[in-house]
Parts: structure tokens; C-alpha cells; sequence
């Protein structure tokens, strides 16, 4: 919609240097939720912008603990979707560093074999 144009535009228009607010963070969270909630394309745009990385690296970094618990509600909500939406490359790329190596060297050998297996 509009908002995302307009953010496209902040994208473009700031120095790579400056991170993006945190309110812009919850605001295209926010977004992105409601899209899949519509059964629309949520990832498309964004990832389009340009300002994806920015916007994982940011969402990785809220400080969660100061977050209020409808901010907190949404961020568990906006991680879900991410992680039910890993058939889209560019989303993947950014969600998987997110699985530590220890997860995967935790695992009994027989599951880990049927992990390895089953990609």
C-alpha cells in the first residue's frame, strides 16, 4: 500500500549508515502480518525495497525486554510468519541465521540423519 511506498522512498532517500527506527520496524512487522492475515503477498515488496536487510537486522535487534506486550505480541507473531514462509529464498536467507549451529550439533544422530534427509 501507500505506507510501504512511503517507506521505500525513507529507504532510498537516509544513508545506508542510519538504522531504521524502531516504530518503522513494528509498523511493516505490523504489515506483513496483516497481508498474510488477507492472503496476500506479504515479502514481495519488502524484499523489493532494498531496505530488507535493514528491517531483519533491526526486527533481530529490538530490544524485546522494553518492548510493551502487545509489541512483544506482534514480534512472536511476525517471527511465526517468518518461519512459515521459508519457501520464499530471500526470507529464508535472513531467517536461518537465526537456527544456531549448536541446534543442529544438539541433535541425536538418528534425528540429525533425518533432518539431513528429509531438505
Amino acid at each position: 500500500g501507500h505506507s510501504m511506498a512511503v517507506a521505500n522512498g525513507a529507504a532510498v532517500s537516509s544513508p545506508p549508515a542510519e538504522p531504521m527506527k524502531r516504530d518503522k520496524v513494528m509498523k511493516l512487522m505490523h504489515q506483513v502480518i496483516q497481508k498474510i492475515t488477507e492472503g496476500l503477498p506479504a515479502w514481495d515488496e519488502l524484499l523489493a525495497s532494498g531496505s530488507a536487510e535493514d528491517f531483519f537486522t533491526q526486527v533481530l535487534n529490538l530490544p524485546v525486554e522494553e518492548l510493551s506486550i502487545k509489541e512483544n505480541l506482534l514480534y512472536v507473531v511476525f517471527l511465526i510468519h517468518v518461519f512459515q514462509s521459508l519457501e520464499n529464498p530471500l526470507v529464508r536467507s535472513h531467517a536461518l541465521k537465526l537456527v544456531h549451529l549448536a541446534l543442529w550439533c544438539n541433535l541425536s544422530e538418528p534425528r540429525l540423519q533425518l533432518e539431513l534427509l528429509s531438505n
